[in-house]
């Protein structure tokens, strides 16, 4: 054995026994089976909204919430959007954040 073979010898030259390329296969076989995995979920889950005739998206957005938010810091009713609630629950998370390190802070 000489040491620019990297360690190999001559005699056990299979590919199994290469841990370099075994990894690869490994690695390479996790990988499609995680894309295998997600696809079948994603597959699975849209059938059964389809079934259940729900919206797949995100149209919902635009549609009228229905509900009112007490603790507000932008214009909001129960008229607004979904988009807009969220929006809403954003800024009041923010200030809550706000408040909360501020009175850490002292």
């Amino acid at each position: 054995m000489s040491a620019w073979d990297g360690g190999k010898s001559a005699q056990g030259g299979s590919i199994i026994n290469d841990p370099k390329l075994r990894g690869y296969a490994v690695q390479t076989l996790l990988v499609l089976l995680l894309a295998l995995l997600v696809y079948f979920m994603f597959r699975n889950t849209a059938a059964n909204l389809a079934k259940l005739n729900i919206g797949f998206g995100y149209d919902f957005l635009t549609q009228s919430s229905g509900f009112d938010i007490s603790q507000k810091l932008i214009p909001y009713s129960s008229t607004s959007s979904y988009g807009q609630a969220i929006l809403v629950g954003f800024y009041n998370t923010l200030l809550i954040a706000a408040v909360g390190i501020f009175l850490a802070t002292i």
